[in-house]
């Protein structure tokens, strides 16, 4: 087994991996603890699938929405007060970025357990060909276990398949 796991995507990224890796040297130079998750997550650890959004958990204090806002500038179309409110409730935001229209969601961890859990267990890995196109991932682990609560609440054929191929895997 040993050995170095490929790279996700050849040397030109996909757009969602492109927004993925721009989002996260984002929120890690503002401080925004967050990890990878949904699609990129079960493609990183199980078969990989194609998608045209990207999921994050990020454990977002109502403090810090002018921050982001700055930082996203004129590259994301995102709103403050739908940022405010999934603060508040601990729910998700979407964001859309301009140039690719990719879709961004960003899941805020709020009191949820087992978020602050994710968040705590997360691990770099390498998405792209070299060291630098690397970001903050779900565990495997922890994707199988959110995907089966979402099957639970939504059963949809495609998380459904999503737990069967990283079971396989």
């Amino acid at each position: 087994m040993g050995g170095e796991r490929p790279p996700m995507a050849p040397d030109q990224l996909p757009d969602p991996l492109a927004v993925a890796l721009e989002m996260a040297a984002l929120l890690e130079r503002l401080r925004i603890p967050y990890l990878a998750a949904g699609s990129l997550a079960s493609s990183f650890h199980g078969e990989p699938r194609s998608t045209n959004d990207v999921d994050f958990v990020v454990d977002l204090a109502p403090g810090r929405i002018p921050d982001l806002m700055t930082a996203l500038g004129d590259r994301y179309y995102a709103s403050a007060d739908a940022m405010a409110e999934a603060v508040r409730a601990g729910g998700a935001f979407n964001l859309i970025h301009c140039a690719t229209a990719v879709k961004v969601d960003l899941f805020v961890a709020g009191d949820d357990a087992f978020d602050a859990e994710r968040l705590a267990s997360r691990t770099r890995e390498r998405i792209g060909a070299t060291d630098r196109e690397a970001l903050e991932m779900d565990t495997a682990a922890h994707t199988i276990l959110r995907k089966l609560e979402w099957y639970r609440r939504s059963p949809r054929a495609k998380h459904r398949e999503d737990r069967l191929r990283k079971h396989a895997t």
